[in-house]
């Protein structure tokens, strides 16, 4: 089965902003410890951009978690990748019944 490198990434993102916020940290923390922009720190926690395995450590050594709390499995994926097209197909479904 093939899974969505997109909502794995989104999901990723979503985690370590997740994190970020419950520890009362801004992006420009992140954007120190990891020595990227602020724009490149906000497509990470987007999910527009893959994170380097190396800034992930780098994260889950700051917040004191395992590598592994940022990372989803790959059911939760394929459930997330479900859901998305399940929700496209009841969008598209409905826009051919008003046409």
């Amino acid at each position: 089965m093939e899974y969505s490198r997109e909502l794995y990434n989104q999901e990723v993102g979503r985690r370590i902003k997740e994190a970020r916020k419950d520890n009362g940290e801004s992006q420009a923390l992140l954007v120190e410890l990891l020595s990227r922009s602020q724009s490149v720190i906000s497509q990470m926690e987007k999910g527009n951009r893959a994170i380097p395995s190396f800034d992930l450590e780098l994260i889950a050594k700051h917040y004191d978690l395992p590598i592994t709390h940022f990372l989803p499995n790959l059911e939760d994926v394929r459930l997330l990748d479900n859901e998305y097209l399940s929700r496209v197909t009841t969008l598209t479904n409905f826009r051919r019944s008003k046409y």
